[in-house]
């Protein structure tokens, strides 16, 4: 196990290699554990089980400075009892350097001049092939939900009940949409992120009973 963990870590900035390392170790019954901020160090270390434990040093995007960092808090606090207690001390670490500060993002899109301005005509999105809205308005069902909903906007500035107002607003959430479209229910080899429904018409049935409810809400007075 040391032998295999001191070749993942001489390897570990080639991610090529370090797949066929892994692959090694479990056709020799090796075990490599993902890391772990509690327990990892830069480097491949075998731990008391004799496991492979994985070396931050070998998270892609993670420098050295910043797995030192991560290293050193735990050793000199204590292991991390959560997300919070690591990044309390990840704030806590940053700003003791005179090189860094927090900046919201606006803030920091103030420092440097926009070299040029990007004309966008039409929605743009990440998802798909399209890059634009088909996964969320590119159906009959998604269209008519969508047209539904901003029907009500009327309502909604003239509602004093917060409640109904805040479940409109969550009601344009792009995952309700999402669930109503037809783009990949005829493809079940494709592995959507999440499935809530068991088809895009029971999704949408589902929305415009809400949404129904939530008219009624907005229309009544607190």
């Amino acid at each position: 196990a040391e032998f295999m963990a001191a070749n993942l870590t001489v390897h570990k900035d080639d991610i090529k290699e370090v797949s066929k390392l892994m692959d090694e170790c479990k056709a020799l019954g090796l075990s490599v554990l993902e890391p772990d901020v509690n327990e990892s160090e830069l480097s491949f270390t075998v731990n008391s089980k004799g496991d492979i434990r994985f070396g931050l040093g070998g998270i892609k995007g993670v420098g050295e400075g910043a797995a030192e960092a991560i290293i050193n808090e735990r050793e000199k606090n204590g292991k991390y009892t959560g997300i919070f207690d690591f990044f309390k001390a990840l704030v806590n670490s940053i700003s003791a350097h005179e090189n860094y500060e927090f900046m919201t993002p606006s803030e920091a899109a103030d420092l440097e001049l926009s070299p040029a301005t990007m004309h966008a005509p039409w929605p743009i999105s990440c998802s798909g092939e399209e890059k634009d809205t088909n996964e969320w308005l590119g159906n009959e069902l998604q269209q008519e939900a969508f047209n539904q909903l901003f029907k009500l906007e009327p309502l909604y500035q003239k509602s004093d009940n917060p409640e109904a107002k805040l479940s409109w607003l969550r009601l344009q959430a792009a995952d309700h949409f999402n669930f109503m479209s037809s783009k990949w229910f005829g493809h079940r080899f494709v592995k959507r992120n999440f499935e809530v429904y068991s088809s895009p018409y029971q999704a949408f049935i589902n929305y415009m009973n809400v949404l129904n409810d939530v008219k009624i809400q907005l229309s009544s007075t607190k």
